[in-house]
């Protein structure tokens, strides 16, 4: 693999390896001092639908980072590492990349979903974010995701790719299982009640 950047992450005794082709860039270009950047439909204002989507992606899979930190479940952590490149490669893709994000995606998400899922009671009210921590966490990370979401669909009709979509669609709901499945204590809202 002559040319490829080997990275590699130690999280609670599980080695990810992966390979990326050095990048040599600088950090400060000033070239979006103007309002303006770069993408590969060329240059854009920073306010406009596209940098706001990818803008999300970024702070979604920032905030996955931070998840990390306080997951203690092996399985849910090879889970969310997955999440973060299935979102890295979105981004990718939106901005140019050739690659393709297949229907397995959603599939994927949805199946990882509906097996959390079981684990969970029923709920006959709202739940209120909160709780423990790590599902505090996973609570904003869900409503970020939702934004991006909404973001996505924002944006002009040929950044749209309907695997996108219904992935995105997902992965909020995902969050909202796994926020209830690692909770320590459920706090259901109740109607009326203010104290």
């Amino acid at each position: 693999m002559l040319g490829l950047l080997k990275i590699v992450i130690n999280i609670y005794n599980v080695q990810f390896i992966w390979y990326s082709t050095p990048v040599n860039c600088s950090y400060i270009t000033k070239n979006g001092d103007k309002g303006k950047t770069s993408t590969s439909s060329g240059i854009v204002p920073k306010n406009s639908n596209l940098i706001s989507f990818i803008g999300n992606l970024d702070e979604s899979n920032s905030y996955i980072g931070l998840c990390l930190n306080y997951c203690k479940d092996k399985d849910l952590l090879e889970i969310l590492l997955k999440v973060q490149n299935q979102i890295f490669n979105i981004g990718a893709k939106i901005n140019g990349a050739n690659l393709e994000i297949t229907e397995e995606y959603h599939i994927w998400i949805e199946n990882k979903a509906n097996f959390f899922f079981k684990k969970l009671k029923p709920i006959h009210n709202f739940v209120l974010p909160g709780g423990s921590l790590f599902s505090s966490h996973l609570h904003i990370c869900r409503t970020i995701l939702r934004r991006t979401e909404l973001a996505f669909w924002a944006c002009e009709e040929e950044h749209r790719d309907v695997n996108i979509g219904k992935y995105l669609n997902r992965i909020s709901d995902f969050f909202f299982i796994i926020a209830r499945v690692y909770n320590n204590e459920e706090i259901q809202w109740e109607v009326g009640k203010i104290d």
